[in-house]
């Protein structure tokens, strides 16, 4: 069931060699590392685990989360694990007679304001472009859009969050790898009644990534690739279904300003908001950026090397800490 996108950046990575990155931190006293959970190895000496999805704390303390591929049927799974690292599969997807529930759980789980975790399946669903579905904590799933492969193209990577006004958004990658965001309103029994805010189409971005909403009620996010250079973009997305270009990569000499933006966006105290790009910059390994919601840009950092001194590749989006600073992965 799986299906190979060029935006996945060899996903197929080992989650060992991420290295935990604080930026902007002028110190950062002393912590104390524990493992968890590790994700057992099957027959296929594989764990399932690809790039790390999101993980979301439910309304009962427990952390929920997805893994592409491992489950009853090898299509994915939904877990739960306690904070003290209890660990239990609540679906296994591809259950259903034509994988109508879906497969390949990519992205995590977001939680909703009904204390339900809120998902995406790559592929599967009733027309074979994936789903968006809602589990609830026992591990009840009921599908609230099936992909048509139409303006709502398909594909998802990322799942949906709710937005300040109860709907749910999401930025399916589609399957010419361009994408749209698209605003799913809920309904008393599914499907949720769907509008497309806006398309990319290459010239305005490809390949989305998830979208935040910001302070003033707007969406933005960064498209992998796209744009007037290739090398992707900061896009806005109003509730109205406005789509904007905020900023293209790749318009320095040499990339200085950063090539391919990875992950979610953060919005940072001060109304900013705050990405990472996985190339691009000085020495061509990413670099570390701040835009305002009118679009101007700031390169903040620039990844230095492989010298073991400081990392590089950035592979994940931010968040801010309680502390106001940002802190992210990177993969080397």
């Amino acid at each position: 069931m799986s299906r190979i996108s060029t935006q996945r950046l060899n996903v197929r990575l080992a989650l060992a060699a991420i290295a935990i990155v604080f930026l902007m931190a002028a110190s950062v006293s002393a912590q104390t590392y524990s493992t968890l959970f590790t994700y057992p190895i099957d027959t296929r000496n594989d764990s399932g685990i690809f790039t790390p999805g999101i993980m979301s704390q439910g309304q009962d303390g427990n952390i929920y989360g997805t893994i592409v591929d491992d489950g009853s049927n090898g299509d994915g799974s939904a877990f739960k694990m306690t904070t003290s690292g209890e660990f239990t599969r609540i679906y296994a997807f591809c259950q259903l007679t034509g994988c109508v529930d879906g497969a390949s759980p990519y992205g995590g789980l977001t939680l909703g304001r009904d204390g339900n975790l809120y998902g995406g399946a790559e592929v599967g669903g009733k027309n074979a472009f994936g789903t968006l579905f809602k589990l609830t904590p026992t591990g009840t799933l009921t599908t609230i859009w099936d992909f048509k492969g139409g303006t709502d193209t398909g594909y998802p990577l990322y799942p949906p969050f709710q937005g300040t006004d109860g709907n749910f958004y999401a930025a399916p990658n589609g399957s010419n790898g361009a994408g749209a965001v698209i605003k799913l309103t809920p309904t008393k029994a599914p499907p949720y009644l769907e509008k497309t805010l806006g398309n990319f189409i290459g010239t305005n971005g490809g390949a989305p990534a998830f979208p935040v909403q910001a302070t003033d009620g707007n969406f933005y996010g960064a498209a992998f690739n796209g744009g007037s250079r290739g090398f992707g973009v900061v896009y806005k997305a109003t509730p109205a279904g406005k789509l904007t270009v905020l900023h293209n990569f790749c318009t320095q000499t040499s990339c200085l300003d950063g090539a391919s933006p990875i992950g979610a966006l953060v919005q940072g105290e001060d109304g900013a908001l705050y990405g990472v790009t996985y190339q691009g910059g000085a020495g061509n390994i990413g670099i570390f950026f701040k835009i305002t919601t009118a679009g101007t840009f700031t390169l903040l950092h620039s990844f230095a090397g492989f010298s073991g001194s400081e990392p590089a590749l950035p592979r994940s989006g931010l968040i801010v800490g309680s502390d106001g600073n940002f802190y992210g992965v990177t993969y080397a």
